[in-house]
């Protein structure tokens, strides 16, 4: 019985190989021909606030685009920019400032920042962000952030609407300081 099988996959081993070849061939053929989805991608690069103008985007092929990204120019002009957005970066709802609780406020950027407070915040909380044990600075970093959105429940991370000088101070101070909130009116 042995000899028998090894004897027919002796004789079937070209034609198997062939179907083999073949296969891969057909599935090579699929991946080169199928071509990647377009979506809606700045065609520049865009400041942090900027109005959204069916002049900024262009129709761009990913091969995975993000969750959001979409091809309707109309769901997107008249929106502004929650942050900075380079050049050909896919066009997704979390980034326009308007998708937030709150309105943002022009000029000002939205940033996420680690808060021990956070679960007693609420979207429109003003706050003033102190540093904690920070040698880098002593001072306040950001004056009257706006809690642009809800924290959700057991989360530490806040959005905040802060100044782009402020978003910088906080993005600097991150990974090396511990920030504390305070309620302002």
């Amino acid at each position: 019985m042995l000899l028998t099988l090894r004897i027919w996959w002796w004789r079937a081993r070209p034609a198997v190989v062939a179907a083999g070849v073949l296969i891969a061939a057909l599935a090579t053929a699929r991946v080169v021909t199928e071509p990647a989805p377009r979506v809606l991608a700045a065609g520049r690069p865009l400041a942090a606030g900027h109005v959204l103008a069916a002049s900024d985007l262009r129709l761009r092929a990913v091969g995975d685009p993000p969750v959001g990204a979409g091809t309707d120019p109309e769901a997107l002009v008249g929106h502004r920019l929650a942050l900075a957005v380079p050049a050909g970066l896919p066009l997704v709802p979390e980034l326009l400032a308007d998708r937030f609780d709150v309105p943002v406020p022009d000029r000002a950027v939205v940033a996420p920042v680690a808060l021990a407070e956070a679960d007693v915040l609420r979207a429109g909380d003003h706050v003033d962000l102190l540093p904690a044990g920070c040698p880098q600075t002593t001072t306040r970093v950001a004056h009257r952030a706006l809690v642009a959105e809800r924290p959700d429940a057991g989360s530490r991370t806040v959005l905040l609407a802060v100044s782009p000088a402020e978003a910088t101070t906080l993005t600097a101070l991150r990974d090396v300081c511990s920030l504390a909130a305070v309620l302002v009116r």
